[in-house]
């Protein structure tokens, strides 16, 4: 907490703010702030997302880890190779490739550039 006082050094006087500074190893104590996060709301609805994750033809590639889509590097109808870039997911501020084991032709992208996803979620079907 700040402290405003006046100080008189040598006939001249200042307004000074003095901040309290506890002893070393004393605790500190910081104002906490409730964490946010997307949650269902930062997750766009489109008609066509697997939200439960239920069965569906072919392969579903999910999002190990939640974060927001950065970029979608196929396209339905592309053929893939194992290994390939399908997306790319950011989370805690890295950029992870999300790849597809197989070789395999995409069927759908189930998520948009901007999309925030939690892990688990599908991404992508390739048959």
């Amino acid at each position: 907490m700040m402290k405003q006082f006046k100080v008189t050094v040598n006939g001249k006087t200042y307004e000074v703010q003095v901040e309290e500074v506890p002893p070393p190893g004393a605790e500190a104590k910081i104002p906490l702030q409730e964490a946010r996060t997307a949650g269902e709301q930062g997750i766009r609805d489109h008609k066509d997302i697997d939200k439960n994750n239920s069965a569906a033809p072919g392969k579903s590639i999910k999002a190990p880890l939640p974060g927001v889509i950065l970029s979608i590097n196929a396209a339905p109808g592309d053929k893939v190779k194992a290994g390939d870039s399908l997306l790319v997911l950011e989370a805690m501020k890295m950029e992870n490739e999300i790849t597809f084991s197989e070789a395999g032709t995409v069927q759908k992208i189930l998520v948009q550039v901007g999309d925030s996803v939690n892990a688990g979620d599908t991404l992508a079907i390739v048959e």
